[in-house]
């Protein structure tokens, strides 16, 4: 591999210099790069033959599990002759004209208690909206459920199920409201009109009201 103690941070007695040892830990680190490379490299080619593999030999659909943007699951089938098509000749082939790679974030996703440990200090900090908020903590834990976090699926569930309660119960409340407001607004027009001639008393209209009211 090429890794120097000076690249780890042991003593090392082969660079004395401080020069010396910046050029033994760039050395250290280019290897090692390197080999990362080598190794992304590999994966390519091994998940473009497996691709190929099934287009060739996968006679029968095979399900495969996929997410959606929301992180909801998806029951899907993978069928090769999907990828049939037909050229100007009119001769059918196998479209595998696809680019293959790997993620260069993998290996902090890899480290999952990592990952729980920036998603939760970014959720704390406010970043994905106010904490206190039902949406904020279900986009929360619906990442925490991406990152495989024990038990995440189903607290989503809950607060998911708990929203919609809130929802209704708002939707159930402004309809009421509504309804109210419509009654108030008919009550006038069945009221009968006041007489406020001047022969009527002052006093008759203050309790003719008082009797409507009432």
């Amino acid at each position: 591999m090429g890794i120097t103690d000076t690249f780890q941070g042991k003593p090392d007695t082969t660079a004395q210099s401080g020069k010396a040892k910046q050029l033994q830990i760039e050395q250290s680190a280019g290897r090692l790069e390197s080999k990362r490379r080598m190794k992304n490299a590999a994966y390519q080619d091994l998940f473009e033959l497996m691709f190929k593999f099934k287009l060739a030999y996968a006679d029968e659909p095979r399900p495969f599990v996929s997410e959606d943007k929301q992180g909801h699951k998806q029951y899907e089938q993978f069928n090769r002759y999907d990828f049939l098509e037909q050229d100007e000749a009119g001769e059918w082939y196998y479209n595998d004209n696809f680019l293959f790679g790997v993620d260069a974030s993998g290996t902090l996703a890899n480290n999952r208690e990592a990952m729980w440990q920036e998603t939760r200090m970014n959720f704390q900090q406010g970043v994905f909206g106010d904490p206190a908020q039902l949406e904020t903590m279900i986009l929360f834990w619906r990442l925490m459920e991406t990152l495989h976090y024990p038990m995440a699926g189903k607290i989503r569930g809950q607060l998911e199920q708990k929203l919609q309660q809130q929802q209704e119960m708002m939707a159930a409340q402004q309809q009421q409201a509504m309804q109210q407001e419509a009654m108030m607004a008919q009550e006038p027009s069945q009221r009968p009109p006041i007489d406020t001639s001047p022969g009527q008393g002052l006093d008759e209209i203050i309790r003719m009201l008082e009797e409507w009211d009432g």
